[in-house]
């Protein structure tokens, strides 16, 4: 085929001008962020066209218009409007057969391999400058949603934890949250001494102390100390069964009791005698069984024999 092909005068000044063109890619592509959109369509562009006509050489006639090398260097390539146009960047024939064994991907700019060609279509954007995502608020682009979302918080005030993602308006609440990760306890009982996470918590442990319950039924009078004591409460009172047990459907008033009650199926057993070694699924099996270690024993323990 390279017999029959004539290397005229545009043919040789359009083969030059790609390896000097690859070149100066080249050192650019030592910085990863400089955009080269204008000589990076052009270098696709004169890579298909030499192929193209390296190829049709052999069957082109003499009427054939040849297409000038100068015409081909203001050419310009127009931007992707579409998903589908963003995914056809030129690949080479190499990088097709990997494509189809579901291999890795090729930059054909820095070289850089990704393992699928979506990937590779988003890294060109650090080479074309192509931002396709713009702040609806300020008109500011971006190449990756990602970096949109985090430019966002700017305008929501919005402050996420890093460790769980969980996202706060103001900063003194993500502060505080950060103890959660952090088992930070700055908040201490002056009585017991007692560390508590939150300043909330501190509050309805002194209460054990102080023996003060600010809040009561107001279908009995009875009264708690806290308030969760007095949802649970309220609940004799109306009848509602909150929790239900998810694998016999059996109902309860509160959330302590169906965990408690769920150890019937699962066979959990929590609580340790630190004497014996021996397991119990209720707190009041052990409390019960601790009896027998103290010195007035009214029955041996299982592990010596029982009476």
């Amino acid at each position: 085929m390279t017999g029959s092909f004539k290397w005229t005068g545009s043919y040789i000044a359009l083969f030059y001008s790609i390896l000097s063109t690859q070149s100066a890619l080249q050192n650019l592509c030592i910085h990863p962020l400089t955009p080269i959109r204008t000589s990076t369509f052009f270098l696709y562009l004169a890579q298909g066209y030499l192929k193209c006509r390296l190829g049709e050489a052999g069957n082109r006639t003499d009427h054939e218009p040849e297409l000038d090398s100068e015409h081909l260097l203001s050419s310009s390539s127009p931007e992707p409007e579409s998903r589908d146009q963003q995914d056809n960047f030129p690949v080479s024939e190499s990088q097709r057969k990997t494509d189809t064994s579901k291999k890795f991907v090729k930059c054909e700019i820095c070289g850089k391999t990704f393992e699928y060609r979506s990937k590779l279509t988003r890294h060109m954007r650090v080479h074309t400058g192509e931002k396709p995502h713009s702040c609806s608020t300020c008109g500011k682009r971006f190449s990756l949603m990602i970096n949109l979302k985090t430019h966002m918080r700017i305008h929501t005030g919005e402050k996420p934890c890093d460790t769980c993602g969980k996202t706060f308006q103001c900063k003194s609440n993500l502060t505080r949250h950060m103890r959660v990760h952090t088992s930070e306890k700055p908040h201490s009982c002056s009585t017991c001494g007692k560390r508590f996470i939150w300043k909330s918590g501190l509050e309805t442990h002194v209460r054990i102390h102080t023996g003060e319950k600010p809040y009561f039924c107001s279908t009995c009078g009875k009264r708690f100390g806290k308030k969760s004591g007095l949802e649970t409460h309220l609940r004799i009172h109306t009848g509602e069964k909150a929790y239900s047990c998810n694998v016999c459907r059996k109902e309860f008033r509160d959330l302590s009791t169906m965990k408690s009650h769920r150890r019937i199926h699962t066979g959990e057993k929590p609580y340790i005698c630190s004497s014996c070694g021996e397991r119990f699924s209720w707190k009041s099996g052990l409390n019960f069984h601790l009896r027998i270690h103290l010195s007035d024993k009214p029955n041996h323990c299982s592990t010596r024999g029982r009476k």
